[in-house]
């Protein structure tokens, strides 16, 4: 359980237009492996009919039928100073619980 919410499925990164008006936001999460990078997950709001659970983005392997996790390299712009502004957050959190 991520973020003490549901995991739900996944959500085809090719499809997002239909998704959008259910996605209440996206965040990422650090992983190393399948391969090393930000996992990128979304929350689903109250409208849809898994309200207030989580999903992964997926894509179509080149070549192939089968799906992969959308991993992404590297955070750019906006979401990377989300993403260090979140880590640091907690990083004082539990330096002062200390």
């Amino acid at each position: 359980m991520i973020y003490n919410l549901e995991f739900t499925g996944f959500v085809q990164i090719e499809r997002m237009w239909w998704w959008r008006n259910y996605i209440e936001y996206t965040t990422y999460v650090e992983i190393e492996w399948p391969k090393p990078g930000f996992l990128s997950l979304v929350r689903l709001n109250s409208t849809h009919k898994h309200p207030n659970t989580i999903r992964a983005l997926t894509r179509k392997q080149i070549g192939s039928d089968k799906r992969e996790l959308f991993v992404l390299n590297k955070l750019y712009g906006k979401e990377e100073e989300m993403y260090e502004r979140r880590r640091v957050f907690k990083e004082n959190r539990v330096a002062n619980t200390k």
